[in-house]
């Protein structure tokens, strides 16, 4: 599959100036964590969590214009992960050095995230939303009930990856919720052709009139990410570290997209 069917349109690198130093902070971090080697955990994986969603606010505030032009680059639909991931690299890095890293970790993605959505309350006047409280539960019902059909068709699976794996399960639910929600109740479009086509795809099936268009690419993200983790129970087992690691990464593919949309059902209200 091409990789441009998986990428927003319009999807730009930063300037080079921009990129190349992204990805030498990049390389740095990722060389000091390989020589620190820290554990990774649920508790590592579920405190990472926090600067996933701050990377959703950041580019949430970048596509609404709210950053000066200076700095603008660094939070663009490519370069906004580079950015955060040096950000929580450095910040894991640091944590190593205490004696509760993932408790430290985690406490400073959640205190940047609050920072973010006030100062994004505050500079561009956002409410409340009906759509972001439907969003929230229905991603919870929807997460509790996929993980109980997890434990009882493959208790291994769930055994293994743990809360790393609720993780997974909520962050593309949350990702199908709100993509549905704000395709079919606010109008807006979607970006990505293999989203877009899913949703199209929605449309153009009975009944789509009653229950909307976003119905399949809820289905089929849910599906991916039990999928998922089901063939990495192996995985997990053997190589735990890189495994959590990967699955983590899986999991900020829904999640971070899904808190920009929350941004949007927050406008679009």
């Amino acid at each position: 599959m091409s990789t441009a069917l998986l990428l927003p349109a319009g999807t730009q690198l930063p300037p080079l100036p921009y990129l190349f130093g992204l990805l030498v902070g990049l390389g740095a971090v990722l060389l000091g964590l390989w020589r620190r080697s820290p554990a990774v955990t649920d508790a590592t994986a579920l405190a990472i969590a926090p600067w996933i969603a701050l990377g959703g606010v950041a580019h949430g505030a970048f596509q609404l214009g709210a950053y000066p032009s200076v700095v603008a680059p660094l939070f663009g639909t490519v370069a906004v992960y580079l950015t955060l991931a040096v950000v929580t690299g450095l910040v894991w890095l640091g944590a190593t050095a205490t004696r509760s890293p993932a408790r430290v970790l985690g406490g400073g993605g959640g205190v940047g995230l609050i920072a973010a959505v006030l100062a994004l309350v505050v500079t561009t006047g956002l409410g409340t939303s009906r759509w972001t409280a439907i969003i929230l539960v229905v991603t919870v019902l929807l997460t509790v009930g996929v993980w109980r059909a997890l434990s009882r068709l493959a208790p291994d699976t769930v055994a293994v990856a743990g809360w790393t794996g609720v993780l997974v399960v909520f962050g593309h639910a949350i990702d199908g919720v709100s993509t549905a929600i704000v395709y079919d109740a606010l109008g807006a479009t979607e970006r990505t052709p293999v989203s877009a086509l899913l949703l199209e795809i929605g449309a153009a099936a009975p009944g789509a009139d009653i229950i909307g268009a976003g119905w399949l690419f809820v289905l089929v993200k849910l599906a991916v990410a039990a999928g998922l983790l089901v063939l990495f129970r192996t995985y997990l087992e053997d190589r735990p570290r890189e495994a959590r690691l990967l699955l983590v990464f899986v999991a900020s593919v829904g999640l971070g997209p899904a808190v920009q949309n929350l941004v949007l059902a927050t406008i679009g209200g």
